[in-house]
């Protein structure tokens, strides 16, 4: 998409279960307009994203949203995990 970059980290809990295999999602909220649902599949640091303990960059461009004044992450997926962010 024609946008500006976003760059997002998801520092993982370390707790036990505190990792997931589910879909992850990112909602954006700013003075200007509002990503929904971005997925966050493939992160620039690590293979397997979302794994206890870890933290997770991600980079994409999407709408400029403006001075961001609310994100919220989401998973989404049949696992039971007890993901933790």
């Amino acid at each position: 998409p024609v946008g500006i970059p976003y760059v997002i980290t998801v520092q993982t809990g370390n707790v036990q279960n505190g990792g997931t295999d589910s879909n992850v999602f990112i909602t954006l909220n700013g003075d200007k307009n509002k990503i929904t649902k971005r997925s966050l599949e493939k992160s620039e640091t690590n293979k397997n994203p979302f794994e206890r303990g870890n933290k997770d960059v991600f980079k994409f461009s999407d709408t400029d949203v403006g001075k961001v004044s609310r994100s919220e992450v989401n998973v989404c997926g049949e696992k039971k995990d007890r993901f933790t962010v």
